[in-house]
This record gives C-alpha cells, structure tokens and sequence, in this order.
C-alpha cells in the first residue's frame, strides 16, 4: 500500500492536469487568522481534536449507511431474481438466481448488486489488463469502492483471497490492491464537500463544483497505477 500511495502521487498530478489544465498563475498568498488556528497551544489542539472527530465521524457515518444500503439493495435484488424465466433450450423455467448461480459455478447465489457491478465494470478491467478469468471479480470491487467505499472493497478483496479459487492469478491480487488503494469513491466527494468545506467555507463552492470530477481524476490515477504495476507484475 505504500508504494501503490507512492505511485498515485504523480500519477494524480498528471491525471489532474490533463481534466483541469493550468491556465492561470497560481495565487501562492496563505493567510490563515489567528482564531482560526488558536490562542495557543491548548486551544490549538482541542480545535484540531474537534476538526478531525468531525470529519471521523463522517467517515463512521457514510461507512454505516452504505453498508447498510448494500444490504437493503441485495434483498430486493434477491426478491426479484426469484422471478422465474424460461430459459433458453429448457423446458424447465429457472428463476434469475438459478440462471446466476449456474453460470459462475455457484461463486455467486443470485442476482446481487456485487454481481452487477462485476458485469458493468469487467470491459474497464479488461482494459487495464486483468487477466480474463478474473474481470468480473475485479470489476465488482472497483464498482464497490467507486460507489461505496475502499474499505468495504478491501475487505471484500481480503474474503476473496481466502476463498480459494475466487481470484485464480496473483497478478490480479497484486492489481486490485493497487487499484483500491485511493479516496476515490462517491462517499468521499460528500466527505470532501461536508468536511473541507467547514475547515475553509469560501471553498466549498469550488469543492461542489468539481468533486466529480475530482472523482474521475482519483479513479485515473489508481487504475494508472494498476495498468502498470499489472504490466511488469
């Protein structure tokens, strides 16, 4: 992880010039007032204390609601892959979750927002070089950490690896923590514009404005260091 932040780092300068080129000179003025960093020592480090629990506590809070939402998501999924369709050449009719559960050799029992989002993001890691027999499992967790958060991708990533047969090359395990290895996910953008927007207000305009695209640069600059770690792994 700490060569994968090490790489991301000129990576993400690249990446953020290329989606927001430098057009004009950089102000280089700080000015920082003095109630805002403290009459002293103390006072500085109860505002610092109180600064980071916020921003803690909306860490806490956005981790629990999404969690919490994939869950709720997966029942109704549930519910309607238990729809029972006509497969093609049977007689028999299967429900979507059978169908599901067939065609990756029970590694997934349904229909479920992982297996959705391994299906939309596998032409994107494929592209990156993923080897074939893992696209959909990388695909899923890249979904995961866009949408939700690294740290439930993580976790996922460390279920998978010990579930054998679930990752079927070493290089896609050496690639994924590449990949999640960032901030980059929807959350964040909330984090971003909630939490750095009360430590500097008059900039929370600007936060808004460009917190997608803020994400689509974080995106980049991970999958970058993927595709290349993936090229010489």
């Amino acid at each position: 992880l700490v060569t994968a932040s090490v790489m991301a780092a000129p990576g993400a300068v690249v990446i953020a010039k290329i989606l927001f080129p430098q057009t004009e000179k950089i102000d280089k003025t700080i000015s920082v007032p003095r109630e805002e960093v403290g009459q002293n020592v103390l006072d500085a480090i109860s505002k610092g204390a109180y600064e980071g629990l916020k921003l803690a506590a909306n860490v806490a809070i956005m981790l629990l609601v999404f969690v919490s939402f994939i869950k709720l998501f997966n029942i109704f999924l549930g519910w309607a892959g238990n729809i029972p369709i006509q497969d093609i050449g049977e007689v028999n009719s299967l429900s979507i979750n059978e169908l599901i559960a067939a065609k990756t050799k029970g590694f997934y029992s349904g229909l479920s927002l992982e297996y959705l989002l391994g299906q939309i993001f596998a032409p994107l890691m494929w592209l990156i070089g993923v080897p074939n027999e893992d696209l959909s499992v990388l695909g899923r967790l890249m979904g995961e950490k866009i949408i939700f958060t690294e740290f439930i991708s993580f976790d996922n990533l460390k279920t998978l690896i010990r579930q054998e047969g679930a990752i079927t090359y070493q290089k896609s395990v050496i690639m994924a923590t590449f990949m999640l290895c960032g901030f980059a996910n929807i959350a964040s953008v909330g984090i971003q514009i909630g939490g750095i927007g009360s430590l500097a207000p008059n900039k929370r305009v600007f936060l808004s404005r460009y917190g997608m695209r803020a994400l689509l640069g974080g995106t980049l600059a991970s999958l970058l260091s993927a595709t290349i770690i993936g090229a010489i792994a």
